[in-house]
């Protein structure tokens, strides 16, 4: 399923996915090491960047900004064309998200 064909929550954890297999750690990121800033276990913004897009999305929020590029060199090779093309459909999916009445998170008081 491509990305502009997903639910808004299907859309979130493909964007999780994506980062979490393709985003670049940190030599300096160590998590056994409880000081260890897991904020800053990337080798560069982008890949918090997305994810910042994707837990907008799981708030029912439309992303305002989505600063992550391919050519941040924070992904994968930079020159395989077939990840640029998932990250950029992502991007381009989370800014042209839509939701519906049921995919709005519950708000308010819990029964």
């Amino acid at each position: 399923m491509q990305p502009h064909e997903m639910k808004p929550s299907e859309l979130a954890q493909a964007i999780r996915d994506f980062v979490e297999k393709h985003a670049k750690l940190s030599p300096n990121y160590d998590p056994t090491d409880r000081w260890s800033d897991p904020d800053e276990r990337f080798t560069g913004p982008d890949p918090s960047c997305l994810l910042a897009a994707a837990a907008s999305i799981e708030r029912g929020e439309k992303p305002d900004r989505i600063f992550s590029d391919w050519g941040s060199g924070c992904y994968g090779e930079w020159n395989d064309k077939a990840l640029q093309a998932e990250h950029d459909a992502l991007v381009k999916a989370a800014y042209a998200v839509r939701f519906d009445a049921e995919d709005k998170p519950a708000t308010g008081p819990k029964a």
